[in-house]
């Protein structure tokens, strides 16, 4: 009876993305064994090799599990089972979330977003918001604001690939921002309307993440809105009636967005 020969095992990545990057695993086996196969299944499994007298060469496959110990039995010989030493098989994952969202996020301007990052068996990470670095992380979830223009959030981590590599993992999520906005329009149009002498037109006001805003006919006195829908009062002559609404900028600088409406009144019969 030939005494059996030590089996020996190794994994090309010992570090891997499981399910994207092949795992080359190579075994030595000894002359004569039979029904070699790697435990657990790779996809696609391993064809099971039996009845060969040669050393067995190189296979390729893709673990099926993403964490897991990858080892190689074989039948020697002489029908003992010679099992290799377990392999570690390790899964590199980074992942990225913006309020729920992995690609694409609309957000209203000045208010702040969710940050979410997961990550596994990652050497090291770095998250972007824009320009401005944000190093350490600070936590899984975590919150980050006010925004004020669309921007991209990136993260980029590194891992080992087993080989002395250090390859990238970078997951990005785009943040749209939507600006502020301050939209008058009187019966419904965007101007010039025309409204009956002695009429009242119908103010309707649409704003977006502004503070505060006010309106005027011609160069009357200013007056909150504080509606958005409401009349006019009657209209006597042709003239503009005017939106102003304010809104902070990211320095807390207040601005203003204006709207106009030019009213044509025809001249009483």
């Amino acid at each position: 009876v030939r005494p059996p020969t030590s089996t020996t095992y190794s994994a090309y990545e010992t570090t891997i993305l499981a399910g994207n990057r092949n795992a080359q695993l190579k075994w030595d086996a000894p002359p004569g064994s039979t029904n070699c196969s790697v435990s657990p299944a790779c996809d696609p499994p391993i064809t099971t090799r039996s009845g060969e007298d040669r050393r067995l060469n190189s296979d390729t496959c893709i673990p099926a599990e993403p964490e897991s110990n990858y080892t190689f039995v074989c039948t020697g010989p002489d029908g003992s089972i010679l099992t290799s030493p377990a392999v570690k098989v390790k899964s590199a994952r980074a992942d990225l979330m913006v309020d729920g969202e992995t690609s694409t996020v609309n957000v209203i301007y000045n208010t702040n977003v969710t940050i979410s990052v997961t990550t596994l068996n990652t050497k090291s990470c770095e998250l972007r918001v824009g320009s401005k670095r944000i190093n350490p992380i600070p936590g899984n979830s975590f919150t980050e604001g006010p925004i004020f223009a669309s921007t991209q959030v990136t993260l980029d981590c590194i891992y080992e690939d087993g080989r002395g590599n250090e390859p990238h993992i970078i997951k990005t999520v785009t943040i749209n921002v939507d600006s502020p906005l301050a939209d008058l329009r009187i019966n419904g149009s965007n101007g010039p309307v025309t409204i009956a002498y002695n009429t009242a037109g119908t103010a309707t006001v649409t704003t977006r993440s502004v503070d505060s805003c006010t309106w005027a006919k011609g160069a009357g006195p200013s007056m909150p809105v504080t509606a958005l829908s409401f009349s006019t009062g009657p209209m006597l002559v042709s003239q503009n009636v005017t939106l102003n609404c304010a809104y902070r900028d990211a320095t807390g600088t207040t601005r203003t967005l204006t709207d106009v409406v030019r009213v044509i009144v025809p001249a009483p019969p």
